[in-house]
């Protein structure tokens, strides 16, 4: 129930091979130190490759540095039978982690191109057996060409038409959310002198939760931890970029099973929040950015259960776990 890496896999290997033991003889454990390597890519292409659960093109554990690349229509989809951790608090049913690359280790990327990538969720999970913050978010998407769950470093690169989709029907908490179009952040993210056009963040239909679910999170980037609720944080630095024509799109007739008096109106269902940029936790340092022509649009069928709405644009940030602190300049 889990892939990972569909064009290439850094430190990959199977959780009952990484202990402590000697790699002298074959049949003995291998040291986990020895199993998260460091790699290079430079002038390459990663096109039309496949992973069930976390990085469409790249998966990487490791220190990867990523140059003058071209990483196209790659897919992260989510399998109904796998789960994806992203921290000890985030651990999606059928979810699907960066289609482009999915990065748990340091990650720098530098004069490269992410187009039409992919992170894809499973339809029809029901989760509703466990309960966040054990297993739950069922077919969310997190990330079209990149998802960061380490320290991602971008630089003069360009990222077009990358989508997060969430899935359809889903049951749990917090379900079919789609979060950062081109890039989503729950660590540390530092992005400068790049440009994110058409990028879409999605939430799924028809999902039932007992509040916030179908909701579409950063149509170019979204950044937020819900491990602060383990003492995490995340932080994010954009700056010399340009946003234009991404989106964030509330999913359809999604469900709440509380009572709307219950109900926040930034937790009811197919709200959208930041058509280039959502922060919702931790920090953030904004700067020098061209922000044009985003949309943040909610869905259809959440106007009696306060939500179907669509905040911030351009830019929205969210104190959704606790303060957010975000300088602008």
């Amino acid at each position: 129930g889990l892939g990972r890496g569909g064009g290439l896999g850094l430190g990959i290997l199977d959780v009952d091979d990484v202990l402590e033991g000697d790699p002298g003889d074959p049949g003995d454990d291998v040291p986990v130190r020895d199993l998260i390597p460091n790699a290079t890519v430079v002038l390459d292409q990663f096109t039309e490759n496949r992973a069930g659960g976390s990085g469409g093109g790249i998966f990487s554990l490791g220190t990867l540095e990523v140059r003058n690349a071209k990483l196209s229509e790659n897919v992260a989809y989510g399998a109904a039978d796998s789960v994806q951790v992203i921290n000890p608090v985030s651990i999606v049913a059928g979810g699907a982690l960066g289609g482009g690359i999915a990065n748990e280790g340091t990650l720098s990327v530098r004069n490269s191109h992410f187009n039409d990538n992919r992170s894809e969720c499973a339809d029809d999970i029901d989760a509703l057996t466990t309960a966040f913050p054990d297993v739950a978010l069922p077919g969310g998407s997190w990330g079209g060409a990149i998802s960061n769950s380490g320290t991602s470093t971008v630089s003069h690169s360009h990222f077009v038409g990358n989508i997060a989709n969430a899935g359809d029907r889903n049951s749990g908490d917090f379900a079919g959310i789609g979060a950062g179009g081109a890039i989503y952040n729950d660590q540390t993210l530092t992005v400068s002198h790049s440009r994110f056009k058409d990028n879409q963040a999605i939430g799924g239909d028809e999902n039932v939760s007992p509040f916030h679910n179908g909701h579409a999170l950063g149509g170019a980037i979204g950044s937020g931890t819900l491990g602060a609720l383990a003492g995490l944080t995340a932080e994010a630095t954009v700056e010399h970029s340009s946003f234009q024509g991404n989106e964030a799109l509330g999913g359809h007739n999604n469900t709440v099973t509380l009572p709307p008096e219950f109900i926040p109106l930034a937790d009811g269902p197919n709200s959208a929040y930041g058509g280039a940029i959502l922060i919702y936790q931790g920090s953030a340092d904004l700067s020098a950015l061209n922000v044009s022509d985003n949309l943040a649009q909610g869905g259809d069928g959440g106007a009696e259960q306060n939500g179907s709405i669509g905040v911030g644009g351009g830019i929205f940030l969210f104190s959704f776990l606790g303060s957010v602190e975000a300088q602008l300049e």
